[in-house]
């Protein structure tokens, strides 16, 4: 591992850097120096005890996306733009697995890959208050997007249900072909079935169907 680092001022000039802590900014000076050729640290807490970090300081790191936080080691996010190690002289580090959750942006700064971004959304849930973090809220945005496509399916499958047996439920009297309205209820209750919506089980609309379905079933069966 080489002993001699470096770094870029297009980092460390930003006002999001100089606006840190100065205890924050020393914890980064000191990451950056005892990083391996890859940028990985895994020896953070001793590194914190030897410059008289805070705990609150490496999370100001974090939380600043000036470091990316595995757990059991961390990386500097803008190892690359500080650091043109030639490639025959780079030691590669140990934490391969790690190293294949990231890629690089065009701007050389480290980013972790969209499915493990979701994945460590979901872990960092609060156990204590059970919400996500302003920081989690966008990486499950697609998520979400999914669900509410879901529930515009159901919305749109159930506005159906209800018109399909208010159109029937008015025409009832004017109808004098009980077998037609008979096998349009059958019908749509197949459809229901085929689709396993067993959300329409307690709907008032569907229970209206199944009541009147029952009763012309009766009434067909009386007539036969």
């Amino acid at each position: 591992m080489a002993k001699k680092r470096m770094f870029t001022r297009n980092v460390i000039d930003t006002d999001a850097f100089l606006g840190l802590p100065p205890t924050a900014q020393n914890l980064y000076f000191h990451l950056n120096m005892r990083a391996d050729d890859e940028g990985f640290i895994d020896n953070t807490l001793s590194i914190m005890s030897l410059c008289k970090a805070k705990k609150s300081d490496l999370q100001k790191l974090i939380d600043k996306k000036f470091i990316i936080d595995f757990g059991d080691v961390v990386v500097i996010k803008h190892w690359k733009m500080h650091n043109n190690i030639r490639a025959d002289r780079i030691i590669g580090t140990n934490y391969t697995k790690h190293r294949e959750k990231l890629y690089i942006k065009d701007n050389g700064g480290y980013s972790l890959k969209e499915k493990d971004k979701t994945i460590k959304c979901q872990s960092n849930v609060s156990q204590k208050d059970d919400k996500m973090s302003v920081k989690c809220q966008s990486a499950c945005q697609e998520n979400d997007s999914i669900d509410k496509i879901r529930l515009d399916k159901y919305s749109i499958d159930k506005y159906r249900l209800e018109e399909n047996s208010i159109s029937l439920l008015d025409n009832i009297e004017k109808e004098d072909n009980k077998n037609s309205i008979y096998n349009n209820i059958s019908e749509t209750d197949n459809l229901i079935e085929r689709k396993s919506i067993n959300q329409f089980s307690n709907d008032p609309s569907y229970q209206k169907m199944m009541k009147l379905k029952e009763e012309i079933l009766k009434n067909k069966k009386g007539t036969d």
